[in-house]
């Protein structure tokens, strides 16, 4: 119900709240052109809304300005949820306590088994000494499988 450029709000038969009516305010207006009204979306070229435009608007300026170098995860001949894990590992989104304290949550980054090392995701997966001992341990029954060893 706009007129002369101003809404008529006496032309609507029951009172807006404020908050609708300022969000009604807030509303971009096409004001030229022949085109109907249409929802555009700023961080994308062809103004259309998709995830990686999202995404893109969401990761700070030097990150994304590279380019994503981690197609090659998706190409591997393994069980989907090992290319996720390495997808994960690749984004620095497993929440190891280095990446808790990078987003600023409030914890020790040190790791709680060997207590010498920032908990990284390189330190769960191969320097911490835990780690190294459980992959002995499975690298060790695995060559004692059929053996009689067990």
């Amino acid at each position: 119900m706009r007129q002369g450029g101003e809404w008529q709000w006496n032309a609507i038969s029951f009172d807006l709240p404020p908050c609708i009516k300022g969000r009604i305010l807030a509303t971009p207006i096409q004001l030229y052109g022949v085109k109907r009204d249409t929802m555009n979306w700023k961080a994308s070229k062809d103004r259309e809304f998709t995830v990686a435009s999202a995404y893109n608007l969401a990761r700070p300026e030097e990150e994304h300005s590279s380019g994503f170098k981690g197609s090659w995860i998706w190409k591997i001949d393994t069980l989907p949820r090992i290319c996720h894990f390495l997808w994960l590992c690749h984004h620095n989104s497993v929440p190891v306590r280095d990446v808790i304290v990078s987003r600023g949550i409030e914890c020790e980054a040190v790791c709680p088994l060997c207590n010498s090392d920032a908990e990284t995701i390189i330190h769960v997966l191969r320097d911490c000494p835990f780690a190294a001992a459980f992959w002995r341990k499975i690298v060790f029954n695995e060559s004692q499988i059929g053996t009689g060893y067990d």
